[in-house]
């Protein structure tokens, strides 16, 4: 069994090797994000979440966005799942405070093998930028992502690892960046849980790398009563 001392260990261990990297780049900007997100069980197969989330750059000193997001998930089989959702988020770039209206859908695929856990996901989101009480700018973006999660044996801790492509689809089509992210998550009840991460994303058309630290707490509630569900593999 895992005690709190190798838990502690294997952190350290796992942000000494991460924090390294950023000073391969120290010329690269360095961002904070912390977020909390409720989440509420409305039946077996549905699920409505709230997220908040702040995030900071220039070395994490000033302020960079705020992003309000509300989204519905629904578990149409087993393995997939539908989310559609919507984000505010307010933004300063560098000129001028601006909002954004952002609609998304999102599509997942999850499978199991043994201890590990595969998400793949497709993401479709239209963008539209206001300033002066005007469109300033509109876009749609395509955001693919794969995420392989551990399930550790003799603690409620899941390490995990992500990659993130994101392609602009208008005005025009092109790649835009991509973000990696290494994280663990780890669930204090069935209702609290608090995550850890660290990352990068880097554009492909500019000379810029963003290095990532971030946390996330969840809570969770169910408001049906639970019932033993029989579910057929697909």
């Amino acid at each position: 069994m895992m005690t709190k001392s190798k838990i502690s260990k294997y952190l350290k261990w796992l942000f000494i090797v991460l924090f390294s990297f950023t000073r391969v780049s120290a010329e690269s900007d360095f961002e904070s994000w912390h977020a909390i997100e409720l989440q509420g069980r409305f039946s077996p197969k549905t699920d409505i979440w709230l997220s908040n989330e702040m995030r900071f750059n220039n070395n994490s000193t000033e302020f960079k966005k705020y992003l309000l997001d509300f989204g519905i998930d629904h578990k149409i089989t087993k393995r997939f799942t539908i989310t559609g959702a919507y984000r505010f988020t307010h933004f300063y770039d560098n000129t001028n405070y601006k909002n954004e209206h952002v609609a998304y859908s999102i599509f997942k695929y999850t499978q199991r093998i043994q201890r590990y856990v595969i998400e793949i996901q497709t993401r479709w989101q239209y963008t539209a930028e206001i300033f002066n009480h005007r469109v300033d700018k509109e876009e749609w973006l395509s955001r693919n992502k794969i995420t392989v999660n551990y399930k550790w044996p003799t603690q409620p801790l899941t390490p995990y690892v992500a990659f993130e492509h994101f392609i602009q689809l208008s005005p025009y089509v092109y790649s835009d960046k991509y973000r990696i992210m290494i994280g663990i998550k780890y669930n204090f009840s069935k209702k609290h849980s608090a995550s850890l991460y660290y990352g990068l994303q880097q554009w492909f058309n500019e000379n810029k790398i963003s290095y990532l630290v971030g946390w996330k707490y969840g809570y969770t509630f169910t408001t049906y009563k639970k019932k033993k569900l029989i579910e057929s593999d697909d």
